[in-house]
């Protein structure tokens, strides 16, 4: 999906607003998926912002877990007067895909989107396994993908993306955040099968 100028400075300006506004946001997407049988994470910085990292969030990252039969059930959670949504068609088609697959939902009054992905990796699996409710206020909590695999995920976009010094800042911050809580085990062994030791390594060497 490409953006225009003005819609990039929409998504500017939306990544000011205050943390709790867009958790509030973030709802108007999840919540409709906690009605259903498909599983889901939050996933990504709105994530990380969740378990302290500091940095602006721009959009919300969505793992699902979702099969073809379900897909009607899913377009029905997002009715046209209120969303953009894919056709069942376009839905399928992404699904389809061995990896990068993206289902994008758009809020049309408030303006704010969010990219749901597909699970479609042995590290997806496990964050889907593993992921943890967390309570956003006294009323409303939400699916979270766990600190180890935002931490990997991190590790694994800077092998993957040319721009890897945000993507180790971020992951130093879950590190030293959560250093005492994180399954370090399952985190050594999943560098060495993600091949990103030598990144895990820049982050301290002590770990």
């Amino acid at each position: 999906m490409r953006l225009s100028s003005g819609a990039k400075g929409d998504l500017d300006a939306e990544a000011q607003r205050p943390f709790a506004r867009q958790l509030e946001l973030l709802m108007l997407f999840v919540a409709p998926l906690d009605k259903t049988a498909i599983t889901y994470m939050l996933t990504g910085s709105l994530a990380a912002r969740i378990y302290g990292e500091t940095r602006l969030v721009r959009n919300v990252d969505v793992i699902l877990q979702i099969g073809v039969k379900q897909i009607p059930a899913f377009c029905a959670l997002y009715p046209r007067q209120e969303f953009s949504c894919p056709s069942p068609d376009a839905i399928e088609l992404e699904l389809a895909r061995a990896e990068k697959g993206r289902i994008i939902l758009f809020h049309l009054s408030k303006g704010f989107e969010a990219d749901m992905y597909p699970a479609c990796d042995a590290l997806h699996t496990w964050g889907l396994e593993h992921r943890r409710r967390i309570p956003l206020s006294a009323t409303s909590s939400i699916w979270t993908a766990p600190p180890e695999y935002l931490l990997l995920r991190k590790l694994v976009n800077c092998l993957k993306e040319k721009n890897s010094r945000e993507h180790l800042r971020d992951a130093g911050e879950l590190l030293a955040a959560h250093a005492e809580t994180l399954d370090m085990e399952f985190l050594r062994s999943q560098v060495q099968v993600l091949e990103v030791v030598e990144f895990w390594k820049k982050l301290s060497p002590n770990h």
